[in-house]
């Protein structure tokens, strides 16, 4: 795991040494970013309800999304009795050499929007719907689908090289 706050580096998922931990799937890989939210924080609660709302909007498990908004309750409750803090990172704990650049931003941005529509069109195409379309529609609709997949893979590798 690579974490936002260089600091919190230490903190690793010990199924990556031991697969016998990973009970709730694959470990977290080495090199997956990760952005850790403590209890102390005072956007917590509003940050996992908002994350908790926008599982709902792309159509995630309720069961979780109520999880994580009893969790920002519970970080809520905590603060009540231990105290809250404003978030704050000392610019030489921030992970990485340097923040993004708007060019950088925008790159991700775009990312991020392309791999909605790919998620878009390839539960469309598993549909019934898609199925009844004519078959050279299918066709364009699958080329179209390439397209974007390999555009993205070119997004995911211009990100990684930032």
């Amino acid at each position: 795991m690579i974490h936002a706050r260089a600091d919190y580096n230490r903190i690793q998922d010990p199924a990556v040494s031991n697969p016998e931990l990973a009970t709730g799937g694959a470990p977290i890989a080495v090199d997956e970013p990760v952005f850790l939210i403590r209890g102390k924080d005072v956007c917590a609660g509003a940050a996992l309800r908002a994350w908790a709302d926008r599982l709902m909007e792309i159509g995630g498990d309720m069961e979780t999304a109520e999880h994580v908004r009893m969790w920002a309750v519970r970080m809520e409750l905590w603060q009540n009795s231990h105290g809250g803090k404003i978030p704050d990172t000392p610019s030489h704990l921030l992970a990485g050499d340097r923040c993004l650049q708007p060019h950088q931003q925008r790159v991700i941005d775009e990312k991020t929007a392309l791999d909605e529509k790919i998620s878009k069109l390839t539960t469309f195409t598993e549909n019934s719907l898609f199925l009844a379309l004519p078959f050279e529609e299918q066709e364009r609709m699958a080329r179209q689908l390439e397209a974007m997949t390999t555009y993205s893979q070119v997004l995911e590798e211009r990100i990684n090289a930032f």
